[in-house]
């Protein structure tokens, strides 16, 4: 769901990852790679971080760390988690 906030916000930015571990990229490059990856705008990472800790919700400020979810997490925690996502998304662009 974070692809198509991203394309909805009009922001090149995608989310990568396998079971629990993901990571939010700020390009359009296809990442395949640690080179590829290196390219993820890290200012707007940043504020995208920034905007998502304003909201509660934690992850790395570090734009090459994986972030995990759990079993703990529920529906209502992911939706909340989207919302803020969406929120951030916007932010970024600022």
């Amino acid at each position: 769901e974070f692809n198509a906030l991203a394309k909805r916000n009009g922001i090149a930015a995608q989310m990568l990852g396998k079971g629990g571990h993901f990571q939010v990229y700020f390009t359009d490059a296809e990442l395949r790679d640690y080179r590829a990856a290196a390219t993820s705008n890290a200012a707007q990472y940043t504020k995208y971080v920034n905007s998502l800790q304003e909201s509660g919700v934690w992850c790395s400020q570090n734009p090459l760390s994986h972030h995990v979810l759990s079993y703990t997490h529920d529906k209502k925690v992911l939706n909340d988690v989207l919302a803020a996502m969406d929120k951030a998304l916007k932010a970024a662009q600022a």
